[in-house]
């Protein structure tokens, strides 16, 4: 039997990913050197957010709130809505990949 163990943080949340008006992945952010790093999207453990009060309370932006504004593009028939980074998610992942983006990433709280 094969075991994965992984690390935990918490992350906030500075995109919304939207496919036909539901809510597919949030794209989050991990804050150094006071400036909000886009740190990788996760789409495991969404419905988490979709049950939080806390999520109807997110305030919409008309700027990414990354550092100098990288973070990802939109795919086809996606829409994307940056957020103010206030939701902090907590994030379950096995690593940080070379680009220091999380790797297996699923949302557990």
């Amino acid at each position: 039997m094969k075991i994965k163990t992984g690390n935990n943080n918490r992350f906030m949340s500075g995109e919304i990913k939207f496919k036909s008006n539901s809510l597919i992945a949030v794209c989050l952010g991990m804050v150094l050197n006071d400036e909000l790093r886009y740190v990788g999207t996760v789409s495991g453990g969404v419905s988490c957010i979709l049950r939080s009060e806390v999520a109807e309370s997110l305030q919409e932006r008309a700027s990414s709130p990354f550092k100098h504004g990288l973070g990802p593009f939109p795919s086809r028939d996606e829409t994307i809505r940056w957020v103010e980074p206030t939701l902090l998610l907590k994030t379950q992942f096995l690593e940080w990949n070379d680009e220091g983006k999380l790797r297996h990433a699923r949302i557990i709280e």
